[in-house]
């Protein structure tokens, strides 16, 4: 029990702490498109203090996920300092990482050989990738809480799906990215554009590569990972929908986004339950 409190309480407390710092300090609009920066470093402290420096050089399908954590701050941080202001490089530079973290992921295969081996794996985590960051950075544009709030329902979704799949350590993993997220949320400033890009690339890939490694423990999980998905296109839905007066709108539309994507969040984890079911007979 103290275990999970503290695996929890790790990630969020390093993440308010580091966000906050990074907040004040770099001042009001850097600060807002950089403070993502302590969704990753949360994550990160946690994997660090569950998993230990060892596990870093090993690319498992788990044991990448933090790789690709370290990619997207960076990729993330590139992309605002020089990119934020023209669309298409940003997102040219999304797609370029979201290839190389694939690519990180099957093994890094070099040979015609092994990239033909990964092909029919990676082109559904090619699409998972492109649901996944096409629908954080399309909601980072309408709304700068979108973003951390689907990416902390996606998490707490795949948390419970590896959960009932048994897989114990990817889920233990999830739940300490989404309490890593949401170590965010209270230092997002009412701006459009912030927080940046750093949440949609560290956050998004990580959540990728979680889903992966999820994927090689049980290939059962492929259906309510499909589902899962469906959590990051909720933003648009979520917004036609009556949010009231200017002040009732401040707790309404992000109420009606963790509604909405909470849907297609808990169906995964029952077909999780299912699949788990059907396999143990």
């Amino acid at each position: 029990m103290i275990d999970m409190v503290l695996s929890l309480a790790l990630p969020l407390l390093v993440a308010l702490a580091v966000s906050g710092v990074v907040r004040l300090s770099a001042g009001p609009e850097r600060g807002a498109r950089l403070m993502g920066v302590g969704l990753g470093v949360g994550f990160l402290g946690w994997w660090l203090w569950a998993n230990g420096v060892e596990p870093l050089g090993r690319l498992t399908p788990l044991g990448t996920a933090p790789l690709v954590t370290l990619a997207g701050l960076a990729a993330g941080a590139a992309v605002n300092a020089w990119a934020a202001a023209r669309r298409a490089a940003a997102w040219t530079a999304a797609t370029v990482f979201a290839a190389l973290s694939l690519w990180a992921l099957a093994g890094l295969p070099i040979s015609t050989q092994g990239l033909a081996a990964a092909a029919l794996p990676a082109a559904g985590l090619a699409l998972l990738f492109a649901v996944v960051l096409g629908g954080l950075g399309t909601a980072r544009e309408r709304a700068p809480w979108a973003p951390a709030l689907l990416l902390a329902v996606a998490c707490a979704g795949l948390g419970a799906a590896a959960s009932a799949l048994g897989a114990a350590d990817v889920s233990a993993a999830a739940l300490a990215l989404a309490v890593a997220v949401l170590g965010v949320l209270p230092w997002l400033p009412a701006a459009p554009g912030a927080p940046g890009w750093i949440v949609t690339l560290a956050g998004g890939g990580t959540f990728v590569a979680l889903s992966a490694a999820l994927l090689a423990a049980n290939p059962g999980a492929a259906g309510a990972l499909a589902v899962l998905a469906l959590v990051f296109l909720a933003e648009p839905t979520a917004a036609r929908l009556p949010a009231g007066g200017p002040r009732t709108a401040l707790l309404a539309r992000p109420g009606w986004l963790v509604l909405v994507a909470a849907l297609p969040a808990g169906l995964a984890g029952l077909l999780a339950q299912v699949a788990a079911k059907m396999v143990g007979g």
